[in-house]
């Protein structure tokens, strides 16, 4: 059977980037790999050619910033 999961995009980290993360917080390890484990599991079976971007919503927008209520 063929990798279902070609690539994954995770976002920043615990850095710098802290105070202009556009969800106010930066991401966990934790939150990248649930995401992996969801690619990985047969509740993603109807998913195809997809990039799922675990960034906090960072590539969201034209600017790179998404609005989160904020």
């Amino acid at each position: 059977m063929p990798a279902r999961v070609r690539q994954d995009a995770p976002g920043a980290l615990e850095s710098a980037w802290r105070q202009i993360e556009p969800m106010g917080r930066v991401g966990e390890a934790d939150e990248i790999a649930k995401a992996a484990v969801f690619l990985l599991s047969d509740d993603s079976l109807y998913v195809t050619s997809a990039e799922l971007g675990v960034d906090g919503g960072w590539t969201t927008g034209p600017t790179g910033k998404c609005v989160m209520g904020r």
